[in-house]
């Protein structure tokens, strides 16, 4: 004897099987021990997911999922240019460290650098094809920067933005292209600009 398809058996249950079919499948039931005992227990379960759409979750359990993935930020993408730039300093570059003994060549994948702009510090690397990156202040005067944009550029041209995380920490797709900079919305009239260079040197094999 052959049988229906278990995915057959899944739409019965469901009752997404036009009328035209459910005559002989059920036919087939009243002859088939086995297809009979699956759709018992196919039955159970789509009764069962019913059942649960129609209950409410604990309220601590929703506020819980909340707190780890919290609602998107709706953002007000800067227009960067009409921003006022603040220079950085750059204070730390994977590209000075000296090399593991036996090593010839860095990593080419991997490239971090630390700027400092007044109380600003900005930790930037890169892994793989992502820009990974993290603001901090080391000496708050103030409200913390909260949740803030951030953009790449190539000359005039944005390549990608982003938000950041409420901890400062922010991704951005990276392709390395020349005149490159990273730049921080740390107010609505100004951004912390950051060059490229150094990431983009180590890319290209320059120690």
């Amino acid at each position: 004897m052959s049988h229906y398809d278990i995915s057959r058996w899944v739409d019965y249950a469901r009752n997404l099987v036009p009328e035209v079919q459910r005559t002989p499948m059920e036919a087939h039931l009243n002859a088939c021990a086995d297809c009979s005992s699956a759709l018992a227990w196919l039955s159970k379960v789509v009764a069962a997911g019913a059942a649960a759409r129609l209950s409410e979750p604990p309220v601590e359990l929703v506020e819980a999922a909340r707190s780890v993935f919290p609602a998107p930020v709706p953002v007000e993408w800067p227009v960067w240019a009409e921003l006022k730039r603040r220079a950085a300093e750059l204070t730390y570059s994977s590209l000075r460290d000296p090399l593991p003994a036996g090593t010839r060549t860095a990593h080419a994948g991997f490239a971090q650098v630390v700027y400092r702009s007044g109380p600003y510090r900005v930790d930037l690397r890169v892994e793989g094809s992502a820009l990974v990156g993290q603001v901090s202040q080391e000496e708050p005067a103030g409200p913390g920067l909260g949740v803030f944009a951030v953009g790449l550029l190539a000359g005039k041209k944005v390549m990608a933005q982003a938000v950041s995380n409420e901890f400062g920490e922010f991704c951005l797709e990276y392709a390395s292209r020349s005149n490159m900079r990273l730049v921080v919305a740390i107010s609505k009239k100004s951004c912390i600009e950051l060059p490229l260079t150094p990431l983009q040197l180590r890319e290209r094999g320059v120690n």
